[in-house]
């Protein structure tokens, strides 16, 4: 075995020592399976043996000659990420800054409120009239509510369609294989366990209401072209085509997740238009429901406008991670209610993810995520070309800004 093959390996049974510590911690494994039985058959590693083993590879990265930039520079990221992990397991605390920085390779913000009073108002034109833009905004949405079976149909219909689309446009494997699970009590709306073998496990929560309009964003980020299709193509052309073993991981709370995210939330955009969105909700989706009547282009105008106040979810963050824990829950909920326009009951839901140890900083790798993408995508004409090489290669977000800034 070569130093930079073994120095992968290291990086991998890290992940999953660690992975002993915070369970979840690894999001997928499909790499050799004595490697996992082996960090499981024993006690958990003590974190200072990790932070030890954590140090020495950062030091072997920069030391190896025969290593390539582009994977070195993964590697770092992401050592400095679990090494960073190890640290906050350990029982320091970490500003958002300092978090944002070490975990995801950004630094976070906070969005000027000005964005949201400004979504505020799109709203308020675009809604019927009614009492309050709270209440104007829930009844608009309880028009798309649906049974749960129905949703399964919809999330069939648009399976189809995406997975069209993306095999058109990007390497997936034609083998690829998609079970849906619906399953309850979690603190997220849907989740892709990626199983390996071009195979993905959707869980999808049934403690939260089914939208018609979820189901083209739950296709696009968890499936196609989202999770599961970069997963799928990262496993053929990087595991096991090249051998690169450090991508039969993926842990969270790394710089690569900033890069999945961003995919699966952008993804929908390169394979559907915003004119095709509109035309699949109202000659597809809408009379699929029984909802023929729906004005598609009205309701996408909507959409459009309740995404510039994402970045309450960031806030949100922040303000739980700065206030004074025996306020934080109730201001969090507040926050979500008077700028996200939410329900109590949706704010609790968001409150409940942000308060998880794996997710309380997660929020920050869709809203960094999809910035950067947005801004990859803009600055190149090809945008399928280098939506691709999202797809298929080891990036950071540092390499993102590279390429943006060099115009590579």
């Amino acid at each position: 075995m070569d130093e930079p093959d073994r120095i992968a390996e290291v990086y991998v049974r890290l992940a999953l020592a660690i992975d002993r510590h915070l369970s979840g911690y690894v999001d997928a494994y499909f790499g050799p399976r004595g490697w996992r039985e082996e960090v499981n058959a024993s006690d958990p590693q003590p974190l200072k043996s990790l932070a030890r083993i954590a140090d020495q590879l950062l030091e072997q990265l920069g030391e190896c000659s025969g290593i390539d930039a582009t994977r070195r520079h993964f590697l770092l990221k992401q050592v400095t990420a679990l090494r960073f992990m190890i640290h906050v397991l350990g029982g320091s605390r970490a500003s958002m800054r300092e978090q944002g920085q070490m975990f995801y390779d950004v630094t976070p913000r906070w969005t000027d409120e000005a964005e949201f009073h400004e979504a505020h108002r799109a709203l308020d034109e675009l809604l019927p009239p009614g009492k309050t833009l709270h209440e104007r905004n829930r009844k608009h949405k309880e028009e798309v509510k649906v049974s749960i079976d129905t949703f399964r149909r919809l999330i069939q219909l648009t399976m189809n369609e995406f997975r069209r689309r993306t095999m058109e446009r990007f390497p997936l494997p034609e083998n690829d294989s998609v079970e849906l699970v619906f399953v309850e009590g979690k603190p997220w709306p849907a989740f892709n366990r990626y199983l390996g073998d071009f195979t993905s496990r959707i869980e999808i929560n049934t403690d939260l209401p089914f939208y018609v309009n979820l189901a083209v964003y739950l296709v696009s980020h968890e499936l196609y072209p989202g999770h599961h299709t970069e997963f799928s193509i990262k496993e053929r052309e990087l595991y096991s085509k090249r051998g690169r073993k450090e991508h039969c991981i993926l842990p969270l709370n790394t710089p690569a997740i900033v890069v999945s995210e961003g995919i699966a939330e952008r993804g929908r955009r390169v394979v559907m238009s915003d004119e095709e969105w509109v035309a699949w909700h109202s000659e597809v989706l809408y009379p699929a429901a029984g909802l023929d009547h729906l004005d598609a282009g009205r309701r996408f105008l909507v959409e459009k406008a309740s995404r510039k106040m994402d970045g309450v979810y960031g806030n949100a963050v922040l303000l739980f991670l700065e206030s004074d824990q025996t306020s934080a829950d109730h201001e969090v909920i507040e926050y979500f209610r008077k700028f996200r326009l939410s329900s109590k009951e949706d704010a609790q839901s968001y409150l409940r993810f942000i308060k998880s140890p794996l997710f309380h900083t997660h929020y920050l790798t869709y809203l960094h995520g999809g910035a950067l993408v947005d801004e990859l995508l803009k600055r190149f004409e090809d945008r399928e070309h280098w939506f691709n090489r999202l797809l298929a290669e080891p990036v950071t977000p540092d390499l993102i800004r590279n390429w943006i800034d060099s115009g590579a």
